[in-house]
């Protein structure tokens, strides 16, 4: 199973891994939600996070029809289920 950003959901890879405190790679987070060992927008809400991926989900050109159809469902259900939106487990 690939490993996902804890936030947002996006597959965690060695170029997009955020930094935290120091010059250690996330384990956890990408570098478009975390920095420095903060998040970038701490005041985002899950239904902003919802947002912002639905909508890069429909402008993906790397989406086929169903596979687009089946992430517009998946990614709610999926982001509830992520460490930053879990309370007590940040």
């Amino acid at each position: 199973m690939k490993t996902i950003c804890q936030s947002c959901g996006m597959p965690l890879l060695n170029h997009n891994r955020a930094v935290e405190q120091g010059t250690f790679l996330s384990g956890r987070y990408c570098d478009k939600c975390y920095d420095n060992g903060c998040f970038i927008d701490r005041d985002l809400s899950i239904d902003d996070m919802k947002k912002i991926g639905l909508t890069h989900i429909k402008k993906s050109k790397d989406l086929s029809g169903l596979r687009r159809a089946v992430m517009l469902v998946y990614y709610p259900l999926m982001l509830k289920r992520l460490d930053r939106w879990t309370p007590g487990s940040k």
